[in-house]
C-alpha cells in the first residue's frame, strides 16, 4: 500500500501539486477572510432578501442578473456564505488551466512551474473565490484565449469555446463586452478558427450572443436610468483612476509602507522588460500584443468606471507568466525576472495580511481600533455596512449585540426594509451606538427608545 502510494505520488508532477496547493488556499481564503463590501452586496441580496426584493434589486442593478440567480438557487438550500465560493474556485482553476495551455504554446520559455506559481498573483490569489462576478469573467477570457492562441484539436472545439467565452463574459459583466469585441477583431484578423469568412460569421454569432445576453436581461431597458441613479455618465473619463490601477495591477494591489516602497520600483523593470522581450522576439510578438490589447480594454474600463484590477483577472496571470520567459535569459534580465517574481511573493504576503491596501475599506480591522469604536454601556452597536459588523464581531468581540442596515439597493420601493433588522432589535429604553468606520472613525449617538 505504502509502495503504491510512493508511486502515485512520484507521477504527480510539481507544478499539479502547486495547483492544488493553490485550490486549498484560495479557497481557505475565500472562506476565512471577511467579505468587502461588494461581495456583502451579492451574499445579502441572495440569502436576505424576499422573491420580491431580489428581482427589484436585480432591476435597480448596473450587472446582468445571471450570476445573482445561480447563487439564490445555491443558498436556497445551504445558508452557509461560503458555499457561494466554490463556483467561483471551480471557474478559476478552469481558467488557470486553459491559460497555462495557451503559455505552454505561445511562450514555451516560461517554465511550467512558474506558470503553474502565476495562479499566485496577489490579484489573483486573493480574488480566485470573491463572491462576485469576477472569477466568471476569468473563465470567459480564457476561453477566448484559448480559441485564439491555443492548439484546438478542431476549429469546431475553437469556435464553441469562443462563442462560450463571448456568451459568458457579458453575462457576467457588462463591461466584459469591450474584450468580447477586441477578441473579435483578433479572431478576423488572425484567421484564427479557418478561414476569413468562416471567422467573419463566428464574430457575427459571438457579437448576437453579447445583445441577446444583454436584452435577456431583466435590467435590460433599466440599464441607463440606473447608471444615472447613481450619479454616474457613461462616457466620463477618470485620468487619476487609470493611473492609480495601472500602478497597482500588474505587481498586487497590496503597497508596502515607507522605505519598503523601494521595493515596488525595484520590481517593475522586470515585469516591463518581460513585455518588451515578447514583443521583440518574432515568435511571440504576436500573441504579445494581443495581450497589449487586452490591457488596453482594461485600462479603457478602468477609466471610465470599472476601477480596480480585480475585473481583468486573467491579464495578470499572463503577465506573470511572462516574467518567466526571461527566467532562461541571462545577466540583467534574468536578475530583474527574479527581483520581479521575490517581490510578487512579498506582496503575496501583504494581500494575505489585508492591511496593506490603498482602498481603506479593504483593510481588516486592527485590535487597536476596538478601544476606539466600541461603546460605553450601549445596548446595540448599529453599523452602516454588514462587513462593518462583522469585523466588529471578530475583532473587537464587544459582548453587545451588533446589526446593520441592509444595501439601499436591495430594498428598491421598501425604503423601510433597508433598516428592518435594526427595528427588530431595538428596545424601549435601549441606549444604541451608531459606529461608522468605513474611514476608520466613529460618531457616537446615543437615544433613548
Amino acid at each position: 500500500m505504502g509502495q503504491s502510494l510512493r508511486g502515485a505520488l512520484r507521477k504527480v508532477r510539481t507544478p499539479t501539486l502547486i495547483l492544488g496547493v493553490w485550490v486549498a488556499a484560495a479557497t481557505a481564503l475565500a472562506w476565512s477572510r471577511i467579505p468587502l463590501h461588494d461581495e456583502w452586496f451579492s451574499i445579502t441580496l441572495a440569502r436576505d432578501t424576499t422573491p420580491e426584493q431580489f428581482m427589484a434589486s436585480l432591476r435597480a442593478d448596473v450587472h446582468p442578473p445571471w450570476l445573482a440567480l445561480l447563487d439564490r438557487a445555491l443558498i436556497a438550500g445551504l445558508t452557509d456564505r461560503r458555499v457561494l465560493v466554490l463556483p467561483r474556485i471551480a471557474a478559476s482553476l478552469s481558467a488557470i488551466l486553459l491559460l497555462r495551455l495557451v503559455v505552454r504554446h505561445r511562450w514555451p520559455s516560461s517554465p511550467p512551474i512558474w506558470t503553474a506559481l502565476a495562479a499566485f498573483h496577489p490579484v489573483v490569489f486573493m480574488y480566485a473565490g470573491a463572491v462576485r462576478w469576477y472569477p466568471l469573467a476569468l473563465l470567459a477570457d480564457a476561453l477566448r484565449a484559448w480559441a485564439l492562441w491555443g492548439e484546438p484539436r478542431s476549429t469546431r472545439r475553437a469556435a464553441c469555446a469562443f462563442l462560450a467565452g463571448a456568451t459568458l463574459g457579458p453575462a457576467a459583466g457588462y463591461g466584459e463586452a469591450v474584450l468580447v469585441a477586441l477578441d473579435c477583431v483578433w479572431l478576423v484578423a488572425a484567421k484564427r478558427v479557418g478561414t476569413r469568412a468562416l471567422s467573419a460569421t463566428l464574430v457575427v454569432f459571438a457579437v448576437a450572443c453579447v445583445i441577446a445576453t444583454a436584452i435577456a436581461s431583466p435590467l435590460g431597458g433599466h440599464f441607463a436610468e440606473a447608471i444615472r441613479g447613481r450619479g454616474g455618465r457613461p462616457g466620463n473619463f477618470s485620468l487619476s483612476s487609470l493611473l492609480t490601477w495601472v500602478t497597482l495591477g500588474p505587481l498586487g494591489e497590496a503597497l508596502p509602507s515607507a522605505p519598503w516602497i523601494a521595493l515596488y520600483l525595484a520590481a517593475v523593470p522586470g515585469a516591463a522588460w518581460a513585455i518588451v522581450h515578447a514583443v521583440k522576439h518574432a515568435p511571440t510578438r504576436v500573441f504579445t500584443l494581443w495581450l497589449l490589447t487586452v490591457a488596453v480594454g482594461w485600462a479603457f474600463l478602468t477609466g471610465h468606471g470599472v476601477v480596480h484590477p480585480r475585473y481583468c483577472l486573467a491579464l495578470w496571470f499572463l503577465t506573470t507568466c511572462a516574467v518567466g520567459t526571461l527566467f532562461v535569459e541571462r545577466g540583467a534580465m534574468r536578475v530583474a525576472a527574479l527581483v520581479t517574481a521575490a517581490y510578487l511573493g512579498l506582496d503575496l504576503a501583504l494581500t494575505i495580511r489585508q492591511r496593506s491596501f490603498p482602498m481603506a475599506d479593504e483593510n481588516v480591522m486592527r485590535s487597536e481600533d476596538c478601544a476606539v469604536l466600541l461603546p460605553t454601556g450601549a445596548d446595540l452597536i448599529v453599523t452602516a455596512y454588514a462587513r462593518t459588523s462583522v469585523e466588529l464581531e471578530r475583532t473587537c468581540k464587544p459582548g453587545t449585540p451588533v446589526v446593520t442596515a441592509g444595501f439601499v439597493r436591495h430594498y428598491v420601493g421598501d425604503p423601510m426594509g433597508e433598516v428592518a433588522g435594526i427595528r427588530d432589535a431595538l428596545h424601549p429604553g435601549e441606549i444604541v451606538d451608531f459606529s461608522n468606520t468605513g474611514r476608520r472613525s466613529t460618531g457616537e449617538c446615543r437615544c433613548g427608545f
